[in-house]
């Protein structure tokens, strides 16, 4: 059995503004924006991918996208490509995601899935997850314990709990991140896996999986440095390589939305 493809984005954060009329009789507050751009580079032996990850929040709104794909031999090996994004509200700085999009090439298989939430729900999709572990605040570690995820076609849970202090790699030092930490992180299947992927990273995996987060302190937001891990065949990294921050976490920070209640998303897959 072949190890698992490399699927999952590790979250970042992005734009916000609220809008203030030049001349009006009560005036506003200037635009408070974030925007934050990462990109990360995965190896196992050799390098096996390139992910770049961006996030804007304007107006109590955010967008996020990713794009992985491989890299080098492992392109003619077996090419993937795969690119999300989501789009969602801010409530009280977490965020709540409205829909979700996936489009997937593996080998010659394309597929594409939509989710779609009418109203929170305790299941979300990981690119909200890993906005929700970066705009953790610094006074807590990022390692919130179960987070449940899907991505429109299997569910699992994402488990992170704290493990102490963490390193940041030397070509990250130049980054302006403080105070690395880590998790521990364990990746748990719920439903939509094949029976042979029934426990998840642990066929592969020796020792604990970690994932490293750092401060950054003038954005006031987390982000994800690294996550590593031991497995059958060599150390498995997953690397931040760039960074571009600009704002701060006041961009969502603001009067919560008016609230609805929980209904489950609803969910549309389209295979060619």
């Amino acid at each position: 059995m072949s190890p698992p493809r490399p699927h999952l984005a590790l979250s970042g954060l992005a734009l916000v503004a609220l809008a203030a009329p030049a001349q009006a009789l009560a005036a506003s507050p200037p635009p408070r924006t974030l925007a934050v751009s990462a990109g990360y580079e995965g190896s196992l032996l050799i390098k096996l991918l390139d992910m770049r990850q961006r996030t804007r929040v304007t107006d109590q709104h955010f967008s996020t996208d990713v794009h992985v794909e491989s890299s080098g031999a492992v392109s003619f090996i077996r090419r993937f490509d795969i690119n999300a994004a989501a789009v969602g509200v801010f409530d009280h700085a977490r965020p709540l995601p409205a829909a979700y999009v996936q489009h997937s090439l593996e080998g010659r298989k394309r597929s594409s899935r939509t989710l779609v939430w009418r109203a929170p729900s305790p299941v979300v999709d990981p690119l909200t997850q890993g906005l929700r572990l970066t705009a953790t605040p610094l006074t807590s570690a990022p390692c919130p314990g179960v987070m449940p995820t899907t991505d429109g076609k299997q569910r699992y849970d994402l488990i992170l709990n704290y493990a102490g202090p963490g390193a940041l790699a030397q070509g990250q030092q130049g980054f302006g991140l403080t105070q690395p930490v880590q998790c521990r992180l364990d990746f748990r299947p719920v439903s939509g896996f094949k029976v042979n992927n029934a426990q998840g990273l642990r066929r592969f995996v020796q020792g604990d999986i970690r994932a490293t987060f750092a401060k950054a302190p003038d954005a006031g937001v987390w982000v994800a440095t690294d996550v590593s891990a031991n497995t059958i065949v060599g150390g498995l990294h997953l690397r931040l390589t760039s960074l571009s921050i600009q704002g701060s976490r006041a961009a969502f920070e603001a009067a919560a939305p008016p609230k609805i209640q929980p209904q489950p998303p609803t969910r549309k897959s389209r295979r060619r």
